[in-house]
Formats: structure tokens, C-alpha cells, sequence
């Protein structure tokens, strides 16, 4: 129910050009009480009903029924026996095929039966047919037109049931901010973008959202403006690992407007931030290249994150936006935002032998800090090479960390300072 209405809660059974959801008549500009669970690319909405005798009848608007991944239409808590569908009318037209309805044709209004329907074919009472754009028809009642698709629910007895189906019209999707405090200092906000595309409120009463892949069958695009507001604070808690997936729990009720994106924050992560001027490369004979550091972060959360952009603030400002990909407890991410504007990486290679049996190299990497703060600096070099085993030797590099496929070094560098650091490489062909 919404927080500003009062309407009185009451048992539903078929409510024509209404939307009839749980234990709820609402009209198509009322909101929807329900419980949701948001998904990446979809919603389950599960509603306690009380279906009572031998049949249940649901009729939803053509955009929510047009939403719905088919087959996922339940009644859950009582024996169903049958359940039929019946679509809507196509047209008003079609509705009145073989009927009496009134035409304008000039300055007269005549009687005729509607012969077809797609072709706009009429019958007046002498036989004579004639054509008339449907603009000019007048229909003498609404008997017979099924403006929304209904559900007939044959039961082996009523009771206490809970209606549930999945809609591709609202889903979720994770985006933070990282606002940097100083050098390595940080804080961190989670949001989740609630991407309502119908024009239905939804008042949830219960809101979990499922972090993780989820495949379904048929998909269906949804077109719409969706204009971003921020919702009140909403207490909430990572509910840990489920199935596979990631889930959070809501502790109280939240409200999505009609074609519109709420934020809401769904968790509080601690976030150990790094800023760094990187070089990432591979192996390069190249006598010398003057090469330019990228502007980096390393993240890591004391918590799993699901996949999502993240918009990075620096020194007052806005300094880029990156893709975090799904981050366990304790992973470091690197999110690179740009090229750093004027600090230049002098990379020179020397050839120290080169015959059959080996080719042995050194490389002098030479950087100034002409920034007037301290920047860490890392270089990452990737040293492998198809068909040739590689070594590493004569290592002037600052903090190194060697892997299998070459070599990480860090250091930090103050105002006006230099780094020079070099190694040796030597390749030989594998036997």
C-alpha cells in the first residue's frame, strides 16, 4: 500500500480494468503492496491471496502481462487442476464482427453489422457493403471487449495461496561512488539502481536483491525514460552467499515510481584504496619509447561486490568511472580511469647478445616526478614469449614481485624525484 493512501485491504476475485495483485484491488494509478525479489534482468513478485471455492480469476494490464517471462505465472498453496488464459481484444472492431454498430458516412448516421474487421467491411441492411475508417464507427455497448488479458485458475478447493510470476518490467543493477581521502584514504557508497520501465508503482513490502548470473528463457526489451531519484535511507544487510548467488535483504518498506530509477544504498563495505600511476606492457625489443603512465586505483573490499560502474572522485572532483567486475571478499581490483596528463615513462632497451642460442637484453626504465605531490608508481612487464623459456637477472627494480610471467615494481617517488631502475633478460628456445 502506498505510504500515502489508506485504502482499506480487501479479497479480490476478478476485477476488469484493474490491476489485481495479491490480497490487493488497486487501480491502474495505484500502487502495488507486494513482496519483490530484483534480479540483474528481472523481479519475482510474490503475493499472499486468498482464493476462495473452486476458481481463482486474475486479470492484469496488457503492459504487465506483456512484462511477465512466460510460464512463470503461479498460484502457489492450493491444488490447480487447469489454468486458461484469454487474451485480450485486438480491437473494438474486432469485438462487434457479426453486431449492429452505428457509422457516420457523410452528414448521416446509418446502421450497419460489422462484416471483417481488418479490412473495415460493413453490412447495411439492404446487403450492400461499404467501407469506413473505424474513427466513424459508434459502439452501442462495451459487452464482449477484453481491454486486459485475464487467468482462470481451476482449484480443488480454495484456501490461503500465494500468486507469484516474473516480470522483465522492474530489475536492478549495482553502481558505486569512491570518493578518495587523501592519498590512500577513502570512502565508498553501494547503490542499487531500481529500474522501474512499467507505469505501475511499486510499494515493496519485502525487497531482497539476488547479486549473480540467473539465465531465463525469451527475452523481452522494455523502452522508456527512466529519471533517477534518490530514496530515503533504507536499513539493509548482505544476507551472505545463496545457491550461487548474492544475496540482500531490505528491512523496510521501499517505493518505485512508475518509469522511474530509485537508489537505494544495499550495503557498507570497507574499501582499501590505493591511487597509482601505472605502466603495464609486454616484452619489446624497442631501442626507446617515451610512454605515458595510466591513472589507476587498487581496490579491496572486506566484502563480495557484484559487477557495476564505478564513479571515482579525487581531489574534489570527478576523475573518471571504471567497470568493477564481480570482486570477492579480500580480491584487489585495479579500476584505470585515464592517462595521467604529464608524467612520461622513459623505457630504452640495449641488445647485449643475439645469436641462436640466445638473446640476451637490458632494459632501463627512467621516470622524474615533476608533480608537486608524491606519486607511487608501478611498473608491470609481462616477459613471455612463444616458443622461448625467459630470465631474469642484474634486477634494479624497486619492490619487486616476480611471477611466471614476468615482474611487478613499486615506488614511491616525492616531489622533483627520480626513479631509475633496469634489468636483465635472456630468452632461449625451448627444447
Amino acid at each position: 500500500m502506498s505510504k500515502s493512501g489508506a485504502r482499506p485491504r480487501r479479497s479480490i476475485r476478478t476485477l476488469s480494468l484493474a490491476l489485481t495483485i495479491g490480497a490487493l484491488a488497486v487501480s491502474l494509478g495505484g500502487a502495488l503492496a507486494t513482496g519483490l525479489t530484483l534480479y540483474p534482468n528481472f523481479a519475482e513478485v510474490r503475493e499472499q491471496v486468498n482464493a476462495t471455492g473452486n476458481a481463482f480469476n486474475l486479470t492484469l494490464p496488457a503492459e504487465l502481462a506483456g512484462s511477465l517471462v512466460p510460464g512463470t505465472l503461479n498460484l502457489e498453496g492450493v491444488t490447480v487442476s487447469k489454468v486458461t488464459q484469454v487474451a485480450a481484444t485486438d480491437s473494438l472492431l474486432s469485438a462487434f464482427v457479426g453486431r449492429e454498430v452505428s457509422v457516420q458516412r457523410g452528414l448521416q448516421v446509418v446502421k450497419a453489422r460489422v462484416l471483417d474487421a481488418t479490412r473495415n467491411l460493413f453490412q447495411l441492411p439492404n446487403g450492400s457493403v461499404f467501407t469506413a475508417d473505424p474513427g466513424s464507427v459508434t459502439f452501442p455497448d462495451m459487452n464482449g471487449v477484453r481491454f486486459n488479458p485475464s487467468w482462470q485458475f481451476t482449484l480443488a478447493a480454495g484456501g490461503p495461496a500465494t500468486l507469484s510470476y516474473l516480470t522483465r518490467a522492474i530489475s536492478w543493477s549495482p553502481r558505486y561512488d569512491l570518493t578518495m581521502n587523501g592519498d590512500t584514504g577513502s570512502s565508498w557508497w553501494a547503490w542499487a539502481d531500481v529500474s522501474n520501465q512499467s507505469s505501475l508503482t511499486y510499494d515493496a513490502s519485502r525487497l531482497d536483491l539476488v547479486a549473480g548470473q540467473v539465465n531465463t528463457a525469451s527475452p523481452r526489451y522494455f523502452e522508456g525514460m527512466a529519471t533517477a531519484k534518490m530514496a530515503d535511507s533504507a536499513s539493509v544487510q548482505s544476507n551472505g552467499e545463496s545457491a550461487g548467488l548474492r544475496l540482500y535483504k531490505f528491512e523496510q518498506a521501499v517505493n518505485f515510481a512508475p518509469r522511474s530509477t530509485t537508489s537505494v544504498p544495499f550495503t557498507l563495505p570497507h574499501v582499501s584504496t590505493q591511487r597509482l600511476l601505472e605502466y603495464r606492457g609486454s616484452f619489446s625489443a624497442m631501442g626507446k619509447q617515451v610512454l605515458p603512465l595510466q591513472r589507476v586505483y587498487d581496490v579491496t573490499p572486506n566484502d563480495d561486490l557484484p559487477a557495476g560502474i564505478v564513479t571515482i572522485r579525487d581531489e574534489g572532483r570527478v576523475v573518471g568511472q571504471a567497470g568493477l567486475p564481480d570482486t570477492t571478499k579480500n580480491e584487489t581490483q585495479t579500476l584505470g580511469v585515464g592517462q595521467d596528463f604529464d608524467l612520461r615513462l622513459t623505457r630504452t632497451v640495449s641488445v647485449l647478445e643475439n645469436s641462436k642460442a640466445q638473446s640476451r637484453y637490458k632494459v632501463t626504465f627512467s621516470l622524474v616526478n615533476t608533480k608537486t605531490r608524491t606519486v607511487t608508481v608501478r611498473l608491470l612487464e609481462n616477459l613471455t614469449q612463444y616458443g622461448r623459456s625467459f630470465e631474469l637477472s642484474s634486477v634494479i627494480l624497486p619492490n619487486l614481485k616476480r611471477d611466471l610471467s614476468g615482474f611487478t615494481a613499486l615506488a614511491t617517488l616525492g616531489p622533483s624525484a627520480r626513479m631509475e631502475a633496469s634489468y636483465q633478460v635472456t630468452y632461449k628456445p625451448l627444447p
